[in-house]
């Protein structure tokens, strides 16, 4: 029996480059779909948490609300939420994408994101990256299973 036309194989690197444009388009689609998900969270939360006035190094007292455990953290400066990017690379088991806080300005990290995320001793979570890999599971799904092979 002979196999029709359309399926015989073929490999090389012309061929390995053209697939993995597609697998790096795909990957990147599916990260900046989760990123924009985190970024509008922040947006759309409004915080049912107490209230409290903070001052920083004398300034004015600003009033903030905390958010609830399993909210979205309240947004109060901007600089969670403006950190939040998406890595692109290769490795040795082909391209992927890291979604989450990068460095802010001034180069340091925000070691405040994990604890917000996960929570500490003292702290219930306030998770913002899980639940939004949750909410666009399918949609994700979708985009990563358009790969052909």
């Amino acid at each position: 029996m002979s196999l029709p036309f359309s399926t015989f194989s073929w490999s090389g690197p012309k061929a390995m480059a053209l697939l993995g444009a597609g697998v790096r388009a795909r990957i990147k689609m599916a990260a900046l779909v989760v990123r924009r998900d985190i970024v509008t969270s922040f947006q759309k939360t409004e915080s049912t948490g107490e209230t409290y006035r903070s001052s920083k190094g004398g300034q004015r007292r600003t009033l903030h609300a905390r958010s609830e455990p399993g909210e979205t953290p309240a947004v109060q400066t901007g600089t969670l939420r403006r950190s939040i990017q998406v890595d692109f690379g290769e490795s040795f088991l082909g391209p992927y994408a890291n979604v989450g806080p990068g460095t802010v300005a001034g180069g340091d990290a925000l070691k405040y994101a994990k604890f917000l995320e996960f929570g500490t001793r003292k702290m219930a979570p306030r998770p913002y990256m899980v639940p939004a890999l949750h909410r666009n599971r399918l949609r994700v799904g979708a985009i990563l299973g358009g790969i052909k092979i």
